[in-house]
């Protein structure tokens, strides 16, 4: 059982990785919504008792940073050790891609996998068709 349930999990992934890649809406649009995202849990700086996703800047609009793997995160936070020095263990949290998407904002895209071969930028329009898609 245990073994089946992984290898569903690693198919999963991979199919997804291989839509980003490719690019194809459709595969992204059954995939998504079920799929589990990692998030690293930042400070929120407009709510001092609440806490925010991390976010960066690509080309030039704003994109949620969201990892499709604990692995990733991981990799991420081996390139980038200055942001965790003070941390114990990496600060995160899941959601799936129907709740990632509930929370995002406008004019929003998604990095997933920054720092890794497998980083694919979703840009704000595809997010906005994902949206109507998923509806």
């Amino acid at each position: 059982y245990y073994s089946y349930f992984w290898k569903a999990i690693f198919v999963t992934l991979n199919n997804f990785l291989t839509a980003l890649a490719e690019d194809n809406q459709t595969e992204i649009a059954q995939l998504f919504p079920s799929h589990e995202f990692s998030l690293i849990e930042i400070p929120d700086e407009s709510n001092t008792e609440g806490t925010a996703a991390l976010t960066a800047e690509v080309e030039d609009f704003l994109v949620l940073v969201a990892f499709t793997s604990g692995d990733y995160v991981q990799e991420f936070a081996e390139k980038v050790p200055d942001m965790f020095e003070d941390e114990e263990e990496i600060p995160g949290f899941t959601l799936t891609g129907n709740e990632m998407l509930g929370f995002l904002p406008e004019d929003f895209g998604i990095l997933f996998n920054p720092e890794s071969a497998d980083c694919f930028v979703m840009s704000p329009a595809v997010v906005e068709q994902l949206k109507e898609e998923m509806q």
